[in-house]
C-alpha cells in the first residue's frame, strides 16, 4: 500500500467512525426521548455502551475520601451509592 493510499484509507475510517458514532448518538436520543418503560431504556443503554468483548473488572482497592476499601462487598455497595445519587447531582446542573 503506498503513501497515497494510506492517507485515502485513514480519511474514509476516521468518517466511517465520526458517522458511526454521530449515528449511535441519534439513535440513544430517539429512543431516550420517547415514552418508554425503564427496562427499555436499560436495554438501549446497554446496548450502546457495552462492548460485549469487554468484561467488567471490578477495582481491587477503591480509594474513597482518604480511605482504601479492599471488601468486594464495601467497593459494589460505594459505587452503587455514587450511581444511585449521581441523578440527584445531574438534575442540579442547568443545561441550558
Amino acid at each position: 500500500m503506498n503513501k497515497k493510499d494510506w492517507i485515502n484509507y485513514k480519511l474514509t475510517r476516521n468518517e466511517v467512525n465520526k458517522l458511526m458514532k454521530r449515528s449511535k448518538s441519534n439513535f440513544f436520543n430517539k429512543s431516550v426521548s420517547k415514552k418508554q418503560n425503564i427496562n427499555e431504556f436499560w436495554k438501549h443503554l446497554k446496548h450502546v455502551t457495552c462492548d460485549n468483548k469487554s468484561k467488567s473488572v471490578l477495582p481491587k482497592v477503591l480509594t474513597l475520601n482518604g480511605e482504601n476499601i479492599t471488601d468486594k462487598i464495601c467497593i459494589v455497595n460505594k459505587l452503587n451509592d455514587y450511581f444511585v445519587n449521581i441523578a440527584g447531582f445531574i438534575n442540579k446542573i442547568n443545561f441550558n
